[in-house]
């Protein structure tokens, strides 16, 4: 079965499901210019950098510290990021100092309803639109099963 959802969600959705929460990338705020980077994306780079540049001498306990960090960044919460900042004394794209890293909300949160009290986000993947309507493509096969369910648009991030 073929749907087509809306794209807005009301909040109390995504917090059942565990969006509101966790759909999230950590982030660090250059001090000076106050661009923000990506930390585990970032600090993945930077550890590729290290490793592969002839002209910075280290240690095999670096080395293995690098591979480690380089691995697992992705995987890293906001407090084991900033750790691993001040570890290596990591800088910003432009040499500056980072601030603490902080969690940044990837799904666009509007307002919905006729009072705009509502909190609502423009939908961040298309499969919770399936989730939403299950019962009805579950109607719609006479309550058999299995059917195959499948959305079409476009999510939001």
């Amino acid at each position: 079965l073929e749907i087509t959802t809306t794209c807005l969600t009301p909040e109390e959705v995504l917090v059942a499901s565990g969006h509101a929460e966790r759909f999230t990338d950590v982030m660090a705020r250059d001090v000076q210019t106050g661009e923000c980077v990506r930390l585990d994306k970032y600090l993945e780079d930077y550890c590729e950098r290290r490793l592969s540049s002839a002209h910075d001498p280290m240690d095999a306990a670096c080395r293995a510290a690098l591979v480690d960090l380089q691995a697992q960044a992705c995987a890293m919460d906001e407090h084991q990021l900033g750790e691993a900042i001040a570890q290596f004394r990591i800088k910003s794209p432009q040499g500056n100092d980072l601030s603490p890293p902080f969690r940044f909300n990837l799904m666009f949160q509007t307002a919905i309803g006729p009072d705009l009290k509502q909190k609502g986000f423009l939908r961040p993947e298309l499969a919770q639109g399936v989730f939403m309507n299950f019962r009805r493509m579950y109607d719609f096969r006479n309550g058999r099963m299995p059917f195959a369910g499948a959305t079409v648009g476009t999510a939001f991030r």
